[in-house]
């Protein structure tokens, strides 16, 4: 049997995540920005998810447990991206997430016990569809909390940088900072199709704006590595 599609698009996936970490840690070496630690565990997080998905169906496309067990590392590696946002100073200097940081962490880690829990109690074997594309076929309460976390974390996380990116005078940091507000709207749209998916159209839209969305965010931050000093 041949190496499904979703193999290579998801080593491409955390191939450019790795690219992206690689570059903001240049810029935490420059800058001494603490807040840059947060971001590169972001990207990183994003790398191991391609990682675990892509790995065991480059080295044994037959074994379905394989990829149900790179499911469920994928599902531990987005609930540490999502905690990883959540520690990023930018969110915690505003004065909600300053007040209840603690309580909105522990919240998450107990969804992400519970999703992770569900998923090896109730253990599923995932589809692979004609088109090479991946279906999870996981539990569905697991699936719908992870997806709609997701989508319900980057539409804020869009709506705050959105918002500080405004009182920005630097070009290259407003447009950064506008750059990985869209990152918000596209990973969590984007977890949210994949993990829900139901039919292969799906997933492939879902699969496509995480790609889209981690390209332009490289373009972006290698041209801002020329361009003029910013501080983020």
């Amino acid at each position: 049997m041949s190496i499904p599609l979703f193999a290579y698009l998801y080593c491409l996936m955390g191939i450019l995540s790795l690219a992206v970490a690689i570059i903001i840690y240049r810029s935490y070496r420059r800058e001494k920005n603490s807040t840059l630690l947060s971001l590169i565990l972001v990207f990183l997080f994003l790398f191991v998810r391609g990682m675990a998905i892509s790995i065991p169906a480059f080295v044994n496309a037959q074994d379905d447990r394989a990829l149900a067990l790179g499911g469920i590392i994928a599902v531990v590696a987005v609930y540490g991206l999502v905690l990883a946002g959540v520690r990023l100073q930018m969110f915690l200097e505003h004065p909600f997430f300053r007040k209840h940081s603690r309580g909105i962490t522990g919240l998450l880690a107990v969804l992400g016990i519970a999703s992770v829990s569900l998923l090896v109690y109730d253990f599923r074997l995932p589809i692979i569809t004609e088109s090479g594309l991946i279906l999870w076929n996981a539990n569905p309460i697991a699936t719908w909390v992870t997806g709609g976390l997701s989508l319900v974390y980057g539409i804020f996380w869009c709506a705050f940088l959105n918002r500080e990116a405004r009182y920005v005078e630097d070009p290259w940091q407003k447009m950064k900072m506008y750059m990985l507000s869209l990152d918000g709207i596209f990973v969590g749209t984007a977890f949210f199709l994949t993990f829900t998916a139901e039919v292969a159209l799906q997933a492939a839209v879902g699969l496509g704006l995480l790609l889209i969305s981690i390209f332009l965010t490289l373009a972006v931050f290698s041209l801002a590595q020329r361009g003029l000093p910013s501080t983020f």
